[in-house]
């Protein structure tokens, strides 16, 4: 009798666990924390949890931080980003910080640099992309970074326009977002 309460311990541990993504905060605090560096006001760091089978978000409904009897809800963004709050003490104290997902398939993590400012200006947004890059890969790894070629501008309804020079106003009125274009 007990071997059968442990079996079933065990795949209800595994069932509930596939549902679940935990990391410690520092893994996700250290690409994170250039967010609030003034070097990149329009720039930042997203984290993603994605299905690797078809590209799509992976949904997310609740999650938090605990650290021992500490605990504090996370905001669900409506893009299911994995944000979380950027803070010197919390890094310190490093708590544990978990994403409860809508179903049990398996998803990757996908780290997205972005910008949700396509009015700033095209020298201004390459600068802030080459420099958080740089940032990101380290003191080894900007010598294997591909040169930036110039900037794709998303539209609502999956559209996007590559640029690699400053485009007209008119061109990217309705743009939502911005990423980075590397030479092949």
């Amino acid at each position: 009798m007990k071997g059968m309460w442990l079996l079933f311990a065990l795949f209800s541990a595994v069932g509930s666990a596939a549902e679940h993504v935990e990391f410690r905060y520092s893994e996700l605090y250290g690409k994170m924390k250039y967010n609030a560096d003034d070097m990149f006001p329009d720039v930042e760091v997203r984290f993603y949890l994605i299905d690797p089978k078809t590209g799509e978000t992976c949904e997310w409904t609740e999650g938090w931080m605990q650290k021992e009897a500490k605990f504090e809800a996370l905001v669900v963004p409506d893009d299911f980003s994995l944000h979380i709050p950027i803070d010197g003490h919390l890094r310190r104290a490093n708590p544990d910080v978990t994403f409860v997902k809508t179903s049990d398939t398996v998803c990757d993590v996908s780290i997205d640099v972005l910008s949700f400012n396509p009015d700033a200006s095209f020298s201004s947004l390459t600068r802030q992309f080459e420099g958080l890059y740089e940032k990101l890969s380290g003191s080894v790894g900007r010598f294997f970074m591909p040169e930036i070629a110039g900037l794709t501008y998303h539209f609502p309804n999956n559209v996007t326009k590559q640029f690699t020079e400053a485009p007209s106003p008119e061109s990217i009125t309705d743009a939502v977002k911005v990423t980075a274009t590397f030479e092949q």
